[in-house]
């Protein structure tokens, strides 16, 4: 009861999902979800629904529709280097019937299914009257749930290096979306590998990338932040004590971002004053880009510290190394203490990580450990996990595992049965190609990552002996699944989708009983 009591001022029992982050945008929700199934074996699968083609955004649930979005169909593997169109689509959640699609063309190309994204890396948004699309190639549209087109918008984005985790979400009647100030023609045309030009360019922060407040109604740019962010940040929204609606925003991280300097902004969202900064606290070292946060505190990882923000100020509440002196728990031997390896020159972690009260859970960057430190206490644990589930035909006692990022082989193919990923695929999902962002359900985690397997954390339970981790799930099969897609939720069922398709998750047993 204590864990409900803490939770229940911050998330809201789910029936609609609007957004990749959910209806309160921090990925979290009352509810009872299915925490066993398996693809293989269609335990507890509802429906699947084969895809065209590949992608990579959520699943977005109002009532009985799913929307979601895919790359144009390509014809031969070759093709997948080079594409840049995105089919918009609307599906029955009781059968996962395809009910209309739309066209969002793209101006650039980019890689299908890369290892950090493609064109369809942005979930679609919905509001019970409209739904909004997104083609990170340069598109996005606004439809109501019919089908009827209300607006679009088209610009050229810069493609300096591959947009990750920036979703949209919707503030009052603005759309919060990362892209460039200035397109113009010289600075989206911009080739990666032209370091001079890119270093003249970032003189002008006009080059740079913010987040724009675009009107829902009409796609109409409203206003744009004064700081600047990178494009692999996913700027969370949440509450202040004062009441006060903000978000936090990183600049800084690898591929020499032009936004600077290093650091993270907590910036309004207050009508009358959006993008302006509430505080603003530079980091010498990389700041992980994904700051789960509430209205008290804001971890984050940099450099082997974790670090514990107050949101009043900025000022550091807890420091602690993370790689030192940490209790590590396995499930068939007794905890110790001991210190972690990271790999030289990497962070230990990145951005697949969620605060659920005082626990801040992550994935190791090294190895297949799954991590939680206290931000009040400063106490820093990890469980070691399987690095890969090798699902039974049969039976859940069949299942065998790997437990080495470095025995994970991986050649994922979409329907067509093209190996279409570029980069990153041949991972366990715990490194540089780090896994979709978790979802927390009540009291369970959900934990993807990217070859499939999905981790099921029980947060009222010690890590100790490995009595958290009450499943480990698959989406496919081993070695030829592939995803990016963080899982939504709504009455009773989980939506999943891979390179293959999308997949609806019930517990039969529990429907069974209801009847």
């Amino acid at each position: 009861m204590k864990f409900l009591l803490l939770l229940l001022p911050s998330v809201l029992i789910a029936q609609n999902w609007s957004s990749a982050m959910g209806p309160n945008s921090n990925y979290q929700v009352e509810g009872d979800a299915p925490i066993k199934w398996s693809l293989v074996r269609n335990e507890n699968i509802k429906w699947r629904r084969a895809l065209a083609e590949a992608g990579q955004s959520a699943v977005i649930v109002w009532g009985d529709k799913l929307f979601t979005t895919m790359h144009k169909a390509i014809e031969s593997e070759d093709q997948k280097m080079a594409v840049k169109d995105v089919i918009a689509l609307c599906l029955d959640g009781k059968t996962g019937e395809i009910l209309w699609q739309k066209e969002l063309p793209g101006l650039v190309t980019i890689q299908l299914s890369s290892g950090f994204s493609d064109g369809t890396v942005f979930s679609p948004l919905c509001d019970g009257e409209k739904v909004w699309f997104f083609n990170r190639c340069g598109q996005m549209a606004c439809f109501d749930l019919d089908g009827k087109e209300i607006w679009r918008r088209s610009f050229k984005p810069r493609y300096m290096h591959t947009n990750r985790q920036a979703e949209p979400r919707i503030e009052g009647d603005a759309i919060l979306y990362v892209e460039m100030a200035n397109k113009k023609e010289e600075y989206t045309s911009l080739g990666k590998k032209d370091l001079k030009k890119k270093k003249e360019f970032s003189q002008n922060r006009e080059f740079w990338t913010y987040i724009h407040g675009i009107d829902k109604n009409t796609g109409e740019i409203l206003w744009r932040d004064k700081h600047g962010i990178t494009v692999h940040s996913n700027p969370l929204v949440n509450t202040l004590k004062n009441g006060e609606r903000a978000l936090v925003e990183v600049r800084g991280g690898p591929h020499a971002p032009v936004e600077g300097p290093a650091g993270l902004t907590l910036m309004s969202l207050e009508k009358g004053r959006e993008g302006e900064a509430i505080w603003t606290k530079d980091f010498a070292h990389f700041v992980q880009t994904n700051l789960h946060w509430n209205s008290e505190f804001i971890p984050l990882f940099a450099g082997e510290y974790h670090y514990t923000l107050n949101t009043k100020d900025g000022s550091i509440f807890k420091k602690v190394n993370f790689l030192k002196n940490v209790i590590l728990h396995k499930s068939d031997e007794p905890s110790k203490e001991t210190d972690l390896q990271s790999k030289k020159n990497k962070p230990a972690t990145y951005s697949t990580n969620i605060l659920v009260g005082d626990d801040h859970y992550f994935l190791a960057h090294a190895s297949a450990h799954l991590g939680k430190i206290n931000v009040r206490t400063g106490s820093v644990e990890y469980l070691e996990l399987p690095a890969q589930v090798i699902p039974g035909k049969n039976s859940r006692s069949e299942d065998q595992f790997k437990n080495s990022i470095k025995e994970v082989k991986n050649i994922p193919i979409n329907q067509k049965g093209f190996a279409v990923g570029h980069k990153g695929h041949n991972t366990a999902g715990f490194g540089h190609m780090q896994s979709a962002s978790p979802i927390l359900v009540g009291k369970h985690l959900i934990f993807p990552v990217v070859t499939g397997t999905v981790y099921v954390i029980d947060t009222t339970k010690t890590l100790e002996k490995g009595k958290a981790l009450v499943a480990i799930n698959d989406l496919g099969e081993a070695g030829r699944t592939w995803t990016l897609s963080s899982f939504t939720y709504s009455q009773g069922k989980l939506f999943a989708r891979t390179m293959k398709e999308i997949i609806c998750i019930e517990n039969k047993e529990e429907v069974n009983a209801k009847k």
